[in-house]
């Protein structure tokens, strides 16, 4: 399908759940949690659905990418409802914080199933990834929204306002340079975790050359 039709995928199964349940959170979790169940199952090697039930079992890696979503809209209910009730501000925080301490809980005890791995779709890769988005998003929240408080993502604007270009820099360098472009050492552990935040920082630093030079794209 490509990248654009897994955001599809993941967006269309995200909609209809939404749609189904709307303010409902506890169903919607229900629903991620599903979505995690199912994709486990059809990831097992040795599943065989018979006939046309055949083509779900490609739909794993989609249930997995529309569980993250998922827990995105479970995330912006948490702030919304609480909106509604003139209290956004610390009782939104806890309910998103425990929400990302439950995902990572989730994470961890999956991981031996099938580790942590984007390509693949892992269950652990998700709820690890929305974890982080959960603990991050209410700082963020409090810092912007509560505390007004903006110039310190000035770094950050570049690939806001040009994101499909800030999205294929990392293709078209390692299409130039290769993956051997860094020591072995860079590759795993501390090491690559500080070498990627390098490498994000100087994509923004090019990202922000080029949109100053008029280059920009646009589905």
């Amino acid at each position: 399908w490509g990248i654009l039709g897994l955001i599809g995928w993941a967006y269309l199964y995200t909609m209809i759940v939404f749609l189904a349940f709307r303010r409902k959170l506890f169903a919607m979790v229900g629903m991620l949690g599903l979505f995690i169940i199912v994709a486990i199952g059809l990831k097992d090697p040795g599943l065989n659905l018979p006939g046309v039930l055949g083509w779900l079992s490609g739909q794993a890696g989609n249930l997995i990418h529309a569980s993250l979503c998922l827990a995105g809209v479970i995330l912006s209910q948490f702030l919304l409802i609480e909106r509604e009730k003139d209290n956004a501000g610390g009782e939104s925080i806890r309910r998103m914080l425990v929400f990302g301490i439950i995902l990572i809980a989730a994470g961890y005890f999956l991981r031996p199933l099938y580790g942590i791995s984007k390509i693949y779709a892992t269950p652990s890769w998700a709820l690890y990834s929305a974890a982080i988005c959960a603990l991050l998003f209410p700082l963020v929240y409090w810092l912007v929204d509560l505390r007004a408080q903006t110039r310190w993502a000035g770094f950050l604007k570049p690939a806001g306002q040009n994101p499909l270009l800030t999205y294929i820099l990392p293709n078209i360098f390692i299409a130039l340079f290769g993956y051997s472009f860094w020591p072995e050492m860079l590759s795993s552990g501390i090491p690559g975790l500080l070498r990627s935040i390098v490498f994000s920082l100087f994509i923004l630093g090019v990202a922000a050359l080029l949109s100053r030079a008029g280059i920009r794209l646009r589905l």
